[in-house]
């Protein structure tokens, strides 16, 4: 299956692009119409949107650089080499750091190849000790985030090290989950528990005390009767 990303890249570089000259022409109204304190935030306006422009302009001149994504049953082929199953340890997503406050990042397609292979061209990095190459941003995916984990779940087998619980497949209840390449079971559950067998019903058996309690006599607390001494 084929993947692009130029769609996604040209519709957020617009829109930075755009916001960006709108902004600015906003705070260059300001600036001429007030004075003072409001002239430097108009100012510092201007600033912020003059970097929104330069990161519209950088994204669209990603979105013509050469790419290309296929994963199929031989491997995984990029724009410029391709890699069988063979000479590919894991691929697997990788997420960065969040916080409570913020929505989750997007995750990152890596490769992790066999040892002695080397992607060139491909951006490089180390994950948990382990040689890494980046392949493409999950929220640069034209097909979606969801194509993209099926696809692997389909080709990948074994060496899909994991998918997001949303894009698991759901397991009837009652019955253990199937095993899926990457992840195994699916299922947390496996069903209602029987209850337990008590056995053969045994008869009770009663004790009765091997020592008594002697009255009180005269004030005296009271001792045992086998341990009592003579009244």
């Amino acid at each position: 299956m084929e993947f692009s990303r130029s769609g996604r890249l040209r519709g957020s570089g617009r829109r930075w692009v755009a916001g960006g000259i709108l902004t600015a022409a906003g705070a260059v109204v300001w600036a001429v119409l007030t004075r003072g304190e409001s002239r430097q935030t108009a100012f510092i306006c201007l600033g912020m949107a003059a970097l929104a422009v330069l990161a519209g302009f950088r994204t669209l001149r990603k979105a013509r650089l050469p790419f290309r994504l296929r994963i199929d049953e031989y491997g995984v082929t990029l724009h410029d080499t391709r890699l069988d199953w063979g000479q590919i340890e894991g691929v697997g997503l990788r997420y960065g750091p969040s916080d409570a406050d913020s929505t989750p990042p997007a995750p990152e397609l890596v490769v992790y190849p066999a040892a002695g292979v080397v992607l060139t061209g491909t951006p490089r990095r180390y994950v948990a000790g382990r040689t890494a190459y980046l392949l493409i941003d999950g929220a640069e995916v034209d097909q979606g985030l969801g194509a993209l984990i099926d696809a692997l779940k389909r080709y990948a087998g074994p060496r899909f090290e994991g998918a997001p619980r949303q894009y698991r497949p759901a397991a009837a209840s009652g019955a253990p989950g199937p095993l899926v390449p990457g992840f195994g079971p699916v299922s947390d559950a496996t069903g209602p528990f029987a209850p337990v067998d008590a056995g053969p019903a045994v008869a009770g058996r009663t004790f009765a005390p091997r020592r008594t309690v002697a009255p009180v006599r005269h004030g005296r607390a009271p001792v045992a009767a086998g341990l009592a001494g003579p009244g």
